[in-house]
């Protein structure tokens, strides 16, 4: 995927609020140049994630964030925003943003729901951020 357009939730699936399993994705390749007016999450699965994500494998993923980006986006390797559940995945590759985590951009409950949770899951390889970086979350 290559944009230039502002989206609220960017990835294979823009917000995921049902269940994702048994998926393997290789190289994945989002690239987004220019300037953000207003936040984004940005993931290769889902660019928002409030439902389950499982046994999910992501092979040498490459997002590359650059340009004149807000705070508040973020950048995973496999979802930009979790306030689901991932459990069992693996993401490989590099990635490259404003709020970067290798498996989530950030992780965290809205008002009185639970808080995403993150179990049996594994990022290698690389994040770059000179603000906000992870090795799995970017801010829990």
């Amino acid at each position: 995927m290559q944009t230039n357009k502002e989206l609220e939730n960017l990835g294979l699936f823009g917000q995921n609020i049902g269940t994702i399993k048994h998926l393997i994705v290789e190289k994945p390749k989002i690239i987004y140049e220019g300037e953000m007016t207003r936040t984004a999450n940005i993931g290769a699965i889902a660019g928002k994630n409030t439902g389950l994500i499982q046994d999910v494998s992501i092979q040498d993923v490459n997002i590359d964030i650059e340009g004149n980006t807000l705070w508040g986006t973020v950048v995973g390797g496999l979802a930009g925003e979790n306030t689901g559940t991932i459990e069992c995945c693996r993401v490989t590759g590099k990635i490259k943003g404003k709020i970067v985590g290798g498996l989530v951009g950030k992780n965290w409950a809205r008002g009185n729901e639970s808080p995403g949770v993150i179990e049996r899951s594994s990022y290698i390889g690389i994040v770059e951020s000179n603000d906000c970086v992870g090795g799995l979350v970017g801010n829990n």
